[in-house]
């Protein structure tokens, strides 16, 4: 379930609410790992945080949580064959 929110795939046909309700009930801080996908190298992974409470403590706590050493993100397509993929 932690990986599937990291695929593009994931989201073709909306938002996955469910995923997210039962990521925020049994895993409401995660990681996440970020696996090669189509042309693109596997990521270093990342922190995901579901609860709102949670996130408003990250977000307000910048001496606690900091993306200093890198963040992540789906990665911009570099070409026209990238693009087609998303």
């Amino acid at each position: 379930m932690h990986e599937e929110i990291f695929l593009p795939s994931t989201y073709t046909t909306g938002v996955p609410y469910d995923t997210f309700r039962k990521l925020r009930a049994q895993s409401p801080v995660t990681w996440v790992p970020e696996p090669a996908v189509g042309p693109w190298p596997a990521g270093p992974g990342y922190w995901a945080v579901f609860r709102h409470a949670d996130v408003k403590h990250v977000l307000r706590s910048p001496d606690l949580f900091s993306s200093n050493l890198g963040a992540t993100q789906i990665r911009d397509p570099d070409t026209p064959e990238d693009l087609a993929f998303v």
